[in-house]
């Protein structure tokens, strides 16, 4: 089977999400017309969909052209009754080949947009490693401060990106090199999770006591011709920091280390700086 009808609507879902957090599976099987536990035996694949099904559901939520032509293939290719339907349906996939490659970079840059603007997920690879850990979605959603649907497809979306694997045991764990390179990350991605950070800093600083958490802030004159080092001391103590604390030192909490230097005052313009007005 190629899921691509099933990984559509998780997509789907998953927007729905991001712009309403309360926004629920129930919610969503409500608008495609569909009862809850029939759609959610589809997307965890126990169950199929007819192409009339799929029909309709492409009519809520506005698909057109040759987009939904695909996703029927897809339907017809996986769950047709006529052998010969499924064969025909496949061989209109692989003719569009290109464009399902095409698709699968954009789908994939989308994904790692979604990694790196919400800050849960690399929250969700540290949690990994504590003792204890539970995949069930209720408990990381929990744990983390978001709900079970969001924390569910987090975990999704980490190993579909290769940040994180299933063991043998059935839980999961952060791959061997969870480094991440932010080359080619719009920095619209990277400025939404410092917000985000920076809003769950602000929470703490009435949620938790003060023998839990640290906010402290140092003014000081400064050259802006020294900034590159400057920031190159900031993370290089930050590294130092995480492998003194986290990497290699036993954790019970996630924890978030946020630096924060920028200019607090307005720079002169050039007719002042000369002394005109």
């Amino acid at each position: 089977m190629n899921g691509v009808f099933r990984e559509f609507l998780k997509k789907e879902l998953d927007r729905r999400v991001a712009k309403s957090p309360g926004y629920s599976l129930r919610a969503f099987a409500r608008f495609l017309g569909i009862q809850p536990a029939r759609l959610s035996e589809f997307l965890n694949g126990k169950a199929g969909l007819s192409v009339k099904r799929a029909h309709s559901i492409l009519e809520r939520i506005g698909v057109r052209g040759s987009e939904r032509e695909h996703l029927l293939d897809s339907v017809s290719a996986d769950f047709s009754r006529s052998k010969r339907e499924r064969e025909r349906a496949r061989t209109r996939l692989l003719s569009r080949e290109e464009e399902i490659l095409k698709a699968d970079e954009k789908r994939l840059s989308e994904e790692t947009f979604q990694v790196v603007s919400e800050w849960y997920h690399f929250a969700l690879l540290e949690l990994m490693e504590i003792p204890g850990f539970d995949p069930n979605p209720n408990w990381m959603g929990a744990r983390l401060g978001i709900s079970p649907l969001e924390a569910k497809r987090a975990l999704e979306r980490l190993l579909r990106v290769g940040l994180a694997y299933e063991t043998e045991g059935g839980s999961y764990a952060p791959s061997e090199s969870t480094t991440f390179s932010p080359d080619g990350v719009p920095s619209k991605a990277l400025r939404k999770a410092q917000n985000d950070l920076i809003e769950k800093a602000l929470s703490s600083l009435e949620g938790q006591p003060v023998t839990e958490r640290d906010a402290s802030s140092t003014l000081l004159k400064f050259s802006p011709s020294r900034f590159p080092e400057a920031i190159a001391r900031i993370r290089a103590f930050k590294r130092e920091f995480a492998k003194e604390f986290g990497h290699f030192g036993a954790g019970e909490e996630v924890y978030s280390l946020s630096v924060q230097f920028f200019r607090l005052t307005n720079p002169l313009n050039n007719s002042k700086k000369n002394g005109n007005s």
